[in-house]
């Protein structure tokens, strides 16, 4: 039985007791109030001593009721406060079950971190054994241009991958094994016997490279830069008139800008017995052009990406059909329709 059907009997219990001695104490007052032989005074005195005491004891009884009313109350709230008790306790068993879940997945972890950091010193330790590679050795795998070639033993003229940016993605290119000790990279040729490329293009094209090695090709501003840049290079140019005249011209020193400066020209001392053009018509230290990045219009009229300066005295780019307002080389060559063959080609000095 609950603890509240206890209570609830209790009450219904002491309410009839009383009721009942409420009751009866009443009867046998009035039943011998009417055998006392006592005046008219004596008996209503008596009387209101009787009404007085029966109040007191129907306080008493509503008393009794309102604690027994107050002790189900105070019961049901106890019953409240129990179940919200339990409920908290299951939540601290959650969280508790939650704290040994995460001290578990710690122990875990820093079991992980332990055979982490012996993989490691272990790696270390092969490492510590493992012989340096020469430099030289790493020339010879990434080759950052045709001077690496030829000094790994290669001697044979012809098409080889460079790397240029120092990135696994190499640059295909013409290596020149017999000119003036070999190693020249060749940054532009051009071959009228050889299919034909239009030098005519954008500046995208030029900056990125195009054409067809061992054709008619422009190695590509960005990777001539990073190749001149990087090193101290001289400039071989050698080219041919249709009527088979060969010319050759050398400077100590060669060079261009990044994208940013507009690939800038910078040439050292000349040698050579022909008349220096560049500087004839002040280029040196003169962005590149192209129709779509040009400057003083020149790269339009004249048929393609140079380095222009009102415009120029020497283009080695002129389109072969000529029909230009600039030489390819002035007192030399005046158009491109007497052109026959052109290069540039570059070396790292020692």
């Amino acid at each position: 039985m609950k603890k509240e059907e206890i209570i609830f009997l209790l009450y219904l219990f002491i309410s009839a007791l009383f009721g009942n001695v409420y009751s009866l104490g009443n009867d046998q007052q009035e039943k011998q109030l009417l055998r006392s032989p006592t005046s008219g005074k004596t008996s209503s005195i008596l009387r209101d001593i009787f009404k007085k005491e029966s109040s007191l004891r129907f306080s008493m009884v509503q008393k009794i009721q309102n604690l027994v009313t107050n002790a189900i109350d105070n019961n049901n709230i106890t019953e409240i406060l129990r179940d919200k008790l339990v409920s908290l306790e299951n939540k601290v068993n959650s969280i508790q079950n939650i704290q040994s879940e995460n001290q578990k997945q710690d122990e875990t972890l820093n079991e992980s971190l332990d055979d982490f950091r012996e993989d490691q010193n272990a790696t270390r330790l092969q490492l510590q054994n493992v012989l340096p590679v020469p430099q030289s050795d790493i020339h010879c795998f990434l080759p950052l241009d045709c001077f690496d070639i030829y000094n790994c033993g290669e001697r044979e003229n012809g098409v080889y991958n460079i790397y240029p940016f120092k990135t696994r993605v190499s640059t295909k290119v013409l290596c020149d094994m017999d000119t003036d000790g070999g190693g020249w990279t060749v940054i532009q040729r051009r071959n009228r016997e050889m299919p034909r490329v239009n030098f005519n293009t954008t500046w995208n094209e030029y900056r990125q490279g195009f054409g067809d090695v061992p054709g008619n090709y422009w190695l590509g501003n960005d990777a001539i830069h990073k190749l001149t840049t990087e090193y101290n290079n001289s400039l071989y140019i050698r080219f041919e008139s249709t009527k088979k005249n060969s010319y050759k011209v050398q400077y100590s020193l060669f060079s261009i800008s990044n994208e940013t400066d507009g690939y800038r020209l910078s040439l050292g001392q000349k040698s050579g017995n022909i008349v220096d053009q560049f500087r004839v018509h002040f280029v040196v230290n003169y962005p590149f052009s192209t129709f779509d990045n040009d400057r003083y219009t020149c790269a339009a009229r004249s048929g393609s990406g140079w380095w222009y300066n009102h415009c120029t005295l020497v283009n080695l780019n002129a389109p072969f059909a000529g029909g230009h307002s600039n030489y390819v080389w002035s007192g030399i060559i005046s158009q491109g329709s007497d052109l026959s063959f052109s290069e540039m080609l570059i070396k790292r000095k020692h």
